[in-house]
């Protein structure tokens, strides 16, 4: 997974055409965000033609204001710089499968 930064993330949602994105929101600090971090990984690997993107909201002050995270881990969904769907907590490798699965054939 490909990390962000506050001056690449704008650049990273809005210029990859129609591919599907997936943001792993996280903080340092917390437990169900490092659980969750393997489930994306493999998933990265089920779904080669998604690029999947981890954003550290610890580090980049004013980022989760910006995409409007209000508890962590928060998995949002861009397809043409725009959100298309979200998951907040942590949620089995099964349900984030099926909503990827889901967002690229539609």
């Amino acid at each position: 997974m490909t990390m962000i930064t506050e001056a690449t993330t704008r650049a990273e949602l809005d210029l990859r055409g129609d591919e599907l994105i997936v943001v792993d929101f996280y903080r340092d600090d917390c437990r169900f965000c490092d659980m969750l971090a393997p489930v994306l990984d493999d998933l990265a690997y089920q779904f080669p033609f998604t690029r999947f993107l981890k954003a550290n909201c610890s580090d980049i002050d004013g980022l989760a204001a910006e995409f409007d995270i209000l508890a962590f881990p928060t998995v949002k969904l861009f397809r043409e710089g725009r959100e298309i769907d979200s998951l907040v907590g942590f949620v089995p490798a099964q349900i984030l499968s099926e909503l990827i699965g889901k967002s690229l054939y539609s």
